[in-house]
């Protein structure tokens, strides 16, 4: 797949509830926001993953983004309510997830 392929052509994000992402092929495809936030990638989710801990808080809060954004040509970023981590999430990784029809899975390193 072609580089320029690889980034979705429409993105729809529902704060609450899941980022949609359509690519030019007609793949579409709505990750849940729970789902998406316990495969957070970024350096302090993986770390809390590989000790056995929780990746998102347990103070009652439901999980939710208040932010998305394009970052560069690779990937979309992801802002969360709990303020503990940003997600950086590239088109690829997203793409291999909605290909597989399977929920995000962490990466634990």
């Amino acid at each position: 797949m072609a580089e320029t392929e690889d980034r979705p052509t429409s993105i729809e994000l529902d704060r609450n509830s899941h980022l949609g992402l359509g690519w030019a092929d007609g793949l579409r495809v709505k990750f849940d926001i729970v789902d998406l936030r316990l495969a957070c990638p970024c350096a302090g989710c993986r770390s809390r993953r590989e000790k056995g801990q929780r990746s998102i808080p347990d103070d009652g809060n439901a999980v939710a983004a208040t932010d998305a954004q394009l970052v560069g040509s690779y990937a979309i970023g992801v802002e969360w309510r709990d303020g503990r981590c940003s997600s950086i999430y590239s088109f690829d990784r997203l793409r291999r997830w909605a290909e597989s029809a399977k929920a995000p899975e962490p990466d634990i390193g």
